[in-house]
């Protein structure tokens, strides 16, 4: 698949479309996801330098991934995790790193999913641990 049309098309084509059968918000919740992956760097759309197009160009834009957005397919990342873990390795570069730095990235990961729940009587050890190590977090705490 090389353009936005052909990626419709696939998913048109899609048991998930079958079940789904609102193909116009199929293709709404696509274009989203293009604009996410694109405004996250995974994608690059070309023709997206013009400031006009006919309704005939629409859609034919090709689409490439670039090599960050190639390294996160190959590693089968979810891309919403993947710029997690980059947003915080660029924090990392203002933050007095230490272990406990990726460990806490690593834990605030969707894939993590659900979080542990806290009793109340535990909830001062952790506040205290928390500003401990403050400095170090890439994360900002949870609420």
């Amino acid at each position: 698949m090389t353009t936005e049309q052909d990626l419709k098309e696939f998913f048109d084509k899609t048991f998930y479309a079958h079940q789904f059968k609102d193909l116009s918000k199929l293709h709404a919740i696509i274009d989203k996801m293009l604009r996410l992956l694109e405004e996250w760097e995974f994608i690059t759309r070309e023709n997206n330098d013009k400031d006009f197009a006919s309704a005939d160009e629409l859609g034919k834009g090709s689409l490439k991934a670039t090599l960050v957005g190639h390294r996160v397919a190959e590693l089968y990342l979810d891309p919403a995790t993947a710029f997690f873990i980059i947003t915080c390795l660029r924090r990392a570069t203002q933050k007095l790193l230490s272990e406990f730095s990726f460990i806490q990235m690593a834990s605030s990961c969707n894939e993590m999913r659900p979080l542990l729940s806290m009793r109340v009587a535990d909830y001062d050890v952790v506040q205290e641990k928390a500003l401990q190590y403050s400095d170090s977090i890439l994360e900002l705490e949870p609420s």
